[in-house]
């Protein structure tokens, strides 16, 4: 059998086969016609669904994806061993092994609610709202840097609300608040590798041979994005401040209300609301009322109710058995509407298997070791040596499998439940996504115009090719998502040259790109939609917008230039 290559061997066979110059020569012209064609169709009809949500046809990100794969197998852009081809390649499969197991461990952080027990702590009713805003800020950035971004937004809003409605702060405070989650997760995520799904695809693209050079290391993101995104982290919450600030003046009148509680308790009488007395019962006492059930703590539950005759609010209590504590997420609670007070009834179906199996676990001793097995999976990516190389695909893959041999063991749960929670669709969507916008770079389009762009060949020592490219990425990122384009850039570099700063730049524009807009990044839409399931909030596009435009675009203009100065130290 063949030795592997030896460091470098590689490089150098491409230097010595190709005497055009001293690296491996890219095609810049484009494919025949046939298939610039049908791979411009491939790719254009499916984009709008992938972009936007089209209510009458709701087809889904994930399934317009795998669609635009199947039309460029269909269309003959690319064969059938084309697909089990990328489908195999090492980088590829590094991405996914590197997200599924970051999101695995995360599942189990947020099981143990260690978060919550932090945030407990860290969140008073007395804190002041620059103090509080801070404190989420940081929380979001770290574990954004930890868990990727979405895993952060999917976790964390949900407690954040909770907190601010049970302390029942100004309602003005809302809105600066979603903003601080979505903006300080895409923030932090920069900072490490696994922090979201493009930096972990720059991480797997560029941790191969021929692009030794140019290599995206946990240590390199942490030494040179880390410390632009610590910057641009205390820039935004400046700007969040002042958010807050102009926000509460314009809007004064409008939040000037006794209630402090969302806009889903504004439908019942009993708040203020338009319910008509047909429809009786309004929950009282929120997320704790829910909690008090759950840990079966509670025999007698008080509810709002509307008098079928007079439409008046009065109260009632309803008994509720004292049965096994179940979970939030295993649970239904529905409370029937009659026309008459008597026949009011709570029906609670109780999933008992599932429930328990995601039920904390309250082994100290598991949650010991869920902190050292996260804090060994971190360090291991830090190890970078000939002798000794830790994938970091299989590295936190291999530590996710350990946590649930280890929950097995210790707490006799079943691994199922914690894989079943896993967002299988955003799995799925990158096997797409990798052949789908293989297709689209197979014409050569891409090629083309990052050429008539001047950024073929560039070394991006000068100040008007980084603008153009960080324009490029910027709006681009907004436009076709940040990920589909990071692919595309990824396919413009050039094996065997140092092109470490394009790779910089890129992860860095591509990721605070995301707060431009609300569709920049999937964890502004995944803030707005739990903003929207536990308090009823929206955070629409234009309210976004005009917060996002200005603020990014300034932390994106400040964090160039110290990247730059950090390359040339």
């Amino acid at each position: 059998m063949a030795s592997p290559p030896a460091p470098g061997q590689i490089c150098a066979n491409y230097n010595g086969s190709h005497s055009m110059g001293s690296h491996f020569q890219l095609d810049y012209t484009l494919a025949d016609t046939t298939k610039v064609v049908c791979g411009s169709l491939s790719f254009l009809l499916v984009l709008p669904f992938v972009l936007f949500e089209i209510k009458c046809f709701p087809i889904g990100t994930t399934t317009s994806v795998l669609t635009g794969a199947a039309l460029m197998v269909i269309t003959t852009v690319l064969t059938q061993e084309d697909v089990y081809h990328l489908l195999g390649e090492t980088e590829n499969l590094r991405t996914i092994f590197l997200l599924l197991g970051m999101m695995l461990l995360a599942q189990f952080f947020e099981r143990e609610k260690m978060i919550g027990k932090i945030l407990k702590m860290a969140l008073k009713e007395s804190h002041s709202f620059a103090n509080y805003i801070w404190r989420v800020s940081l929380v979001t950035f770290i574990f954004a840097a930890l868990f990727t971004n979405d895993a952060a937004c999917v976790v964390l809003t949900p407690i954040f609300l909770k907190y601010w409605e049970k302390q029942k702060r100004k309602p003005a405070e809302l809105q600066t608040l979603l903003l601080a989650i979505a903006t300080s997760a895409n923030i932090g995520s920069v900072t490490t590798i696994f922090g979201n799904p493009q930096m972990a695809l720059i991480a797997s693209r560029t941790d191969t041979e021929m692009f030794r050079l140019s290599t995206l290391t946990l240590v390199r993101s942490i030494i040179y994005l880390g410390v632009p995104a610590l910057i641009a982290f205390f820039i935004n919450f400046g700007f969040l401040m002042l958010h807050f600030e102009v926000r509460s003046r314009l809007k004064m009148r409008k939040y000037g209300i006794a209630s402090t509680f969302s806009k889903a308790r504004t439908n019942d009488p009993c708040t203020n609301g338009q319910n008509s007395p047909g429809e009786d019962y309004a929950f009282y006492g929120g997320q704790d009322a829910v909690g008090q059930i759950q840990d079966g703590q509670v025999d007698v539950q008080t509810f709002t109710k509307v008098d079928s005759n007079n439409g008046n609010c009065v109260m009632d209590e309803v008994p509720i058995p004292n049965t096994n504590p179940i979970t939030d997420n295993a649970f239904d609670i529905a409370l029937s509407k009659s026309s008459t007070k008597n026949n009011k009834k709570i029906e609670v179906e109780q999933h008992s298997d599932v429930a328990y199996q995601f039920k904390q676990s309250h082994s100290m001793v598991f949650k010991v070791f869920l902190c050292v097995l996260l804090t060994v999976v971190i360090i291991l990516m830090f190890i970078k040596l000939d002798v000794v190389a830790f994938d970091i695909g299989l590295v936190p893959m291999a530590g996710a499998t350990l946590a649930l041999v280890v929950d097995a063991a210790l707490n006799k749960r079943n691994a199922s439940v914690i894989m079943g929670r896993v967002d299988w669709g955003v799995i799925m969507m990158f096997f797409g996504i990798f052949v789908w916008l293989h297709g689209i770079n197979t014409t050569r389009i891409p090629r083309w115009i990052w050429k008539q762009m001047g950024l073929a060949n560039a070394n991006l020592d000068d100040t008007q090719t980084i603008i153009i490219l960080c324009v490029f990425v910027i709006f681009c990122s907004n436009i076709f998502s940040n990920v589909p384009l990071t692919i595309i850039v990824l396919d413009q570099l050039e094996p065997c040259k140092n092109q470490f700063a394009l790779v910089l730049y890129l992860a860095w524009c591509s990721t605070i790109a995301g707060n431009l807009t609300l569709f920049g990044s999937v964890a502004n839409l995944l803030v707005a939609q739990k903003a929207r399931e536990t308090l009823d909030e929206p955070l629409t596009f234009m309210g976004y917008l005009k917060y996002g435009f200005v603020s990014t675009l300034i932390i994106v203009i400040i964090g160039i230039p110290i990247i730059y100065g950090l390359l040339l130290i």
